[in-house]
């Protein structure tokens, strides 16, 4: 799959979401952390992140994603399977 394909599907998968947040009446809710916050949410939770506002402030981050040895991770835009050992 292309890099254009990608982001065409990508663009797809958003307006589907956007559709579907419409047609559930879901309301969006930010995350204002403070420092020294913690937020654990499930991956299949719709969620995004907000455009970086004030650069004089930092966003660091750090992500994992966790699997047991009997799951198969997909990637949501593909949905192709990602392959790896364990």
């Amino acid at each position: 799959m292309s890099l254009k394909s990608v982001k065409k599907s990508y663009k797809a998968y958003e307006e589907f979401l956007e559709n579907k947040v419409q047609e559930l009446g879901l309301k969006k809710e930010v995350f204002r952390a403070k420092k020294g916050d913690l937020l654990i949410w499930h991956a299949n939770i719709l969620h995004g992140g907000e455009p970086h506002l004030d650069k004089s402030r930092t966003r660091k981050s750090l992500v994992y994603h966790y699997f047991d040895e009997n799951s198969v991770c997909y990637h949501e835009v593909t949905q192709r399977p990602a392959l790896f050992e364990l």
